[in-house]
């Protein structure tokens, strides 16, 4: 019927969808004035035009060695440490994931090709029509070092320019 077009149109149109804003990367020195760590937070943003409610967001990371496949799992929503669970987001606006930790020495390793770090993020959420299914967002990347990024020389600490991020081939995608 017409009408049940016009409301399958309106759940389309009018629904909440949580996307990645922004990766933020902050480094954090030693008291020498070295890099210790780097601190990775994803930032998440409703871009529909109805708030997202019941939402569970979330991040989490997988080291692998050099040569090792990346067909791996992702960990459950449930399962992630850190998770934020049943919040409400209006139109426009978003949050932070915790910060993923990522260590100098690994840094180092993955700039020698011996490891890959990757990253992920996962929104899981309803919009506010009753009845619809739940959505999810996940997005995976696999953080590569600058090449002149120097582990005793601060200047590209605290700047996206540090890390670039691949998108990882197969766990990108929302419903």
């Amino acid at each position: 019927t017409s009408a049940n077009v016009a409301e399958q149109s309106l759940f389309t149109t009018q629904r909440a969808f949580m996307g990645l804003k922004n990766v933020k990367t902050v480094g954090i020195l030693d008291p020498g004035g070295a890099s210790k760590h780097w601190a990775i937070t994803f930032e998440w943003e409703n871009r529909g035009h109805t708030p997202v409610r019941d939402a569970f967001c979330a991040a989490g990371s997988h080291l692998l060695n050099s040569g090792e496949p990346d067909d791996f799992e992702i960990v459950d929503i449930n399962d992630v440490p850190g998770a934020i669970h049943s919040i409400v987001i209006a139109p426009g606006d978003g949050g932070f994931s915790d910060p993923l930790i990522l260590p100098a020495a690994d840094v180092q390793r993955m700039s020698s090709g011996e490891i890959r770090f990757f990253i992920y993020g996962i929104a899981q959420y309803r919009d506010v029509f009753v009845g619809t299914p739940a959505h999810r967002t996940l997005v995976c990347m696999q953080v590569i070092p600058h090449p002149n990024l120097s582990l005793s020389n601060p200047r590209l600490l605290g700047h996206e320019t540090a890390f670039r991020y691949a998108s990882h081939r197969s766990h990108n995608y929302a419903t």
